[in-house]
């Protein structure tokens, strides 16, 4: 890994967080669907960063979670159940975000709360660890 992709990869755990923060505030102000919608972006970035200590870029979302499976999940570096976590993550921001027919609710931004910090926990220990 060069110096750029580190630096990349260091700015991606920060966006992260600061996804992860904004997540926490909107679900302060009952604003589910935004909160769902920040904890997803928080999964997804440390993944990208994750990825990209290996080398790895993908263009789409899904292509991220594709690429993260074979490279973290697969190899035992995370849990199987992260799979369900990150998958779940996805498809709930995705039917916040584009499934406008039912509002997300109070329980469903805590699920998604509690998932992303799980997974962000696992995932700052592998990146400190890499950098």
């Amino acid at each position: 890994m060069d110096k750029k992709e580190r630096e990349l990869a260091i700015y991606r755990m920060k966006e992260s967080d600061r996804a992860f923060l904004s997540g926490e505030a909107l679900l302060k102000i009952d604003d589910y669907r935004g909160a769902i919608n920040r904890f997803y972006y928080a999964a997804f970035y440390a993944t990208q960063a994750l990825l990209i200590l290996r080398g790895k870029d993908a263009r789409t979302h899904s292509g991220n979670l594709h690429l993260f499976r074979q490279e973290y999940i697969k190899t035992g570096d995370f849990p199987e159940e992260t799979n369900q976590t990150l998958s779940g993550l996805f498809n709930e921001r995705l039917e916040g975000d584009y499934g406008f027919l039912e509002e997300p609710d109070q329980e469903e931004a805590a699920q998604a709360l509690k998932s992303c910090e799980a997974f962000l926990g696992n995932a700052r220990k592998v990146f400190r660890l890499a950098v």
